[in-house]
């Protein structure tokens, strides 16, 4: 199917319902081998979002399921913003976050409700949910969308706000660079409080395409997954295209690679650069995932061996400064 740009929304979730509204019976989630279309994700984020409570911030720590997808947009719909944890994080960390942004209800499962603040309440969805009617709230651009708590450079990690405009707009971008849509299928490999996870899910659903969720994290396994369920788009960190090159393991319907978070050298990438398109991208969380896109395959490293981050995604401009922060030529 060929992809398709939707108008240009500012709030994820007048995006989604746009999505849901035009291709309401196509797949939304792969969890695991068990398929969830559009217009069944839909249901159960209007469920989850119906019993939620009237606060500004919810936690969200549970096991990566369309329970985890839903829960998001259900925060969403309902005007609030998500704060993401890792139930495998240390306890301590956990309950630094959760005081930090003055997380009242978090949204788990049984198993995790001893990770919790005593003043913190959990939230269990479990499926089949019952239907709630969802009134949903005027959201706007403006509004936080979510909180990722990064490892800062103190070594404490710092939570960055990023507004639902800012999401939407690299959302845009994303599509202008990819051109993905309906009929494509990202991988969702990266844990909950990285950015390439919202890479992954938002930049996939608000475009009409699909998410597939593996239940393994042994690579060969996860290979094999992608090449099953036919995943077009992959994007990790440079180990994972290194690790890929090295077996020269690349699923036959992949038809985009994108590495971040760290340098891309071009040893990590030389033996499968002809097979696929790889992408070198940059951006801290407070540019909202990433700020500049460089197509790697064909191309000559820098002298160093690494590859450029490229140039603006859409919308965005880029300024070089010296260590005294002013602009260099």
């Amino acid at each position: 199917m060929k992809p398709m740009s939707l108008p240009k929304y500012d709030t994820v979730p007048a995006a989604f319902d746009a999505v849901v509204s035009r291709w309401p019976d196509e797949l939304a989630v792969l969890d695991g081998n068990r398929p969830w279309t559009f217009s069944e994700l839909n249901d159960l984020a209007n469920d989850i979002a119906g019993i939620l409570p009237d606060e500004p911030r919810i936690g969200i720590i549970l096991d990566h399921s369309i329970l985890m997808i839903a829960s998001m947009l259900a925060v969403f719909k309902a005007g609030k913003a998500y704060v993401p944890m890792e139930p495998d994080f240390p306890v301590e960390r956990i309950r630094d976050i959760l005081q930090e942004a003055e997380i009242r209800t978090v949204i788990t499962q049984k198993a995790y409700t001893d990770r919790l603040l005593p003043d913190v309440k959990p939230l269990i969805p479990t499926l089949p949910m019952v239907h709630h009617d969802l009134r949903q709230p005027a959201v706007s651009g403006e509004d936080p969308a979510y909180i990722l708590y990064t490892s800062g450079s103190t070594g404490r990690p710092k939570g960055v706000c990023v507004l639902q405009r800012n999401l939407m707009h690299y959302v845009r971008a994303f599509h202008h660079e990819f051109h993905n849509g309906p009929g494509d299928i990202m991988l969702q490999g990266s844990v909950c409080t990285f950015d390439i996870f919202v890479e992954e899910v938002f930049t996939t659903l608000l475009n009409g395409a699909a998410l597939a969720i593996p239940h393994t994290d042994e690579f060969h396994a996860r290979m094999q997954y992608c090449e099953d369920h036919g995943i077009t788009f992959i994007s990790g960190f440079p180990w994972l295209v290194a690790q890929m090159n090295s077996e020269k393991l690349v699923p036959s319907r992949l038809r985009i690679l994108i590495s971040g978070g760290d340098t891309l050298h071009h040893s990590q990438m030389d033996m499968i650069a002809d097979r696929v398109p790889v992408y070198n991208t940059y951006g801290p969380s407070e540019t909202t995932v990433c700020a500049s896109y460089y197509c790697a395959s064909g191309k000559q490293p820098l002298a160093d061996g690494s590859h450029p981050i490229g140039r603006p995604v859409l919308g965005a401009s880029m300024e070089i400064l010296d260590e005294a922060g002013n602009p260099v030529p």
